[in-house]
């Protein structure tokens, strides 16, 4: 039991000073996103169905429509989320939304794991290097359309008929 919890230490600080490695040389490691797929060389290049599925989430919230609204009229379509599932709810709207490498950004390590046995990860408050890349491929939306978006999904404002209720949201 005290190898093995060695080596699941030694491999928490491996993976570290790899990502740690990666950060610093440019090569920022990106997981998979709707509306994205990889090339061969690992560059994220938009792909249609997800981006039209993205697109439609932005402007539905822009526009004045819930996240809840959104949520619902996706799951009777049935479009499908990155896994393929085609139940939607609320969350995975605003979640959806708040994610800059949908406009082109890239942050990376915006969470860190602190206890690699409970496999609890916290956010990464300039505990450990991150990374933030401005521009660094195409947006499914203008950068302009996902940050006002971003703002209005996380202000926790209500619509009233395509109409917010009038207050003032901070940046």
């Amino acid at each position: 039991a005290m190898l093995a919890d060695w080596e699941s230490a030694n491999k928490s600080r491996r993976m570290i000073l790899s990502y740690d490695q990666r950060i610093c040389t440019g090569q920022y490691p990106v997981l998979d996103l709707l509306g994205f797929k990889h090339t061969i060389d690992g560059d994220l290049i938009i792909e249609k169905d997800g981006a039209l599925t993205c697109r439609f989430a932005f402007y539905g919230l822009m526009y004045g429509y819930t996240a809840e609204y959104i949520a619902e009229v996706f799951t009777r379509l049935k479009r499908k989320t990155l896994t393929g599932r085609t139940t939607w709810n609320a969350q995975m709207i605003r979640n959806l939304v708040q994610n800059e490498r949908r406009w082109g950004d890239l942050q990376v390590r915006k969470t860190i794991v602190v206890d690699y046995v409970k496999g609890k990860t916290v956010k990464n408050n300039q505990i450990r290097d991150a990374a933030f890349v401005p521009n660094h491929h195409e947006g499914i939306v203008s950068p302009a359309i996902g940050r006002a978006v971003k703002i209005v999904a996380s202000s926790g404002r209500k619509f009233v008929d395509g109409i917010m209720d009038i207050g003032v949201i901070e940046s």
